[in-house]
Parts: C-alpha cells; structure tokens; sequence
C-alpha cells in the first residue's frame, strides 16, 4: 500500500472511528470491513510460522475486542491498525498457548491404550502448527511416524515407521503416545510458550 493510500486509509478509519463511538452501526460494519485486510497482512507478516486460521481467527477476534471497546483507542500512542494489530498479536500468542496447554492436557488419553483414537481429537490449530513445523521437530523415522498419525493413520501403519511393529498393539500405542508427547514438547519449546509469561519467543 503506497503511502498516500495508508494516509487515505487512516483518515477514513479515524471518521468511521469517531462515528463508532456514536453509536453509529453502519460505521460498525464498514470500519470491520475497513481494518479486516490491513491488520490480516501486518500479523501475517509478524507471524510467519502461524497458520493462516489462526492469523485469520486472531483478526477477527481483535476486531471484536475493539469494537466492543472502542474508547480504548488513543490515537497518541499509534494509528488505529496498529492498535488492533496488537491486540490480534496478543491474541495469536494467547491462541497459540491455549491450543498447546489442552494438547498436553489431552495427552494423558495414551494411559488408557483402548480409548486411543488416531488423531482426530487433536486441536486442528495444533495439528497444522505441527504440520508446518515438523521438519524442525522430527528425526527422519520420527517425522514419517508423525505425518501418519497426523493423517489418522492407523497405529499399525504409524508402528511400522517407528519401527515398533513386532510389539503388541497396546506397546504400539503407547511408543505413538510417546512420540506425541515428545514433538509436542519440542514444539512447546519452539513456540516459547510459557503459561506465566505474557510474551512468546520472537515469531
């Protein structure tokens, strides 16, 4: 966006801003609609390795949390893109933490081998944050055994990657139970997450 189109776009921001403030549910819509792209592509940039649902969900939230609020706004510290922005960036690493805290909650389904299932309860938010990182976080035998259990396949197939077939099905599900949890834990480390820290490695 070339500079002139920013400042065109920053007024009518700040007219349809000051119309929000009275109520007005037609600015509402447009001013959404407005701050949609613009924020989309600043936290797309900011967080390259975030899928694109989430980058997406993170906007539309930060949006929301701003309309719901809109006098929070103070044009002193910065434009109004860049203060959803930071709310859409706070946002994401909030997501992102939550999605990995209820993975490793979830982890604890392997103590019983029976109730297994091969994958689809997994957060679809984790499952493509894993996708996308798995050549960072996998062995060679690792990341085969892993892009199976990612497609739901069965733990026979995933045993034969992990080179644990001759074991018995409830040893196999555990050796993929423990294969979960490791990459998990790696992607923990490579996201920063920390449940007490308000702040995440940089992206």
């Amino acid at each position: 966006m070339s500079d002139s189109n920013l400042r065109a776009l920053e007024e009518r921001l700040l007219e349809l801003h000051a119309r929000v403030l009275l109520g007005d549910r037609a600015a509402v819509e447009e001013i959404g609609e407005s701050l949609l792209l613009p924020v989309h592509k600043r936290l797309h940039r900011f967080a390259r390795r975030a899928t694109g649902d989430l980058v997406a969900n993170s906007t539309h939230d930060a949006i929301g949390v701003y309309l719901d609020r809109p006098e929070a706004f103070d044009l002193r510290r910065g434009s109004l893109v860049q203060f959803v922005h930071g709310i859409a960036a706070n946002l994401l690493r909030v997501n992102r933490r939550s999605s990995l805290r209820r993975a490793v909650r979830e982890d604890d389904y392997a103590k019983e081998p029976r109730q297994i299932a091969e994958g689809s309860f997994m957060d679809p938010i984790l499952r493509a944050e894993l996708r996308a990182a798995l050549p960072r976080l996998c062995s060679p035998a690792e990341l085969a055994a892993m892009k199976a259990f990612l497609n739901d396949d069965d733990t026979g197939r995933i045993a034969v990657h992990l080179g644990v077939a001759h074991l018995r099905l409830n040893e196999q599900r555990r050796e993929k139970k423990r294969l979960y949890a490791r990459v998990v834990k790696r992607l923990q480390r490579l996201w920063g997450a920390n449940p007490r820290s308000g702040r995440s490695r940089k992206e």
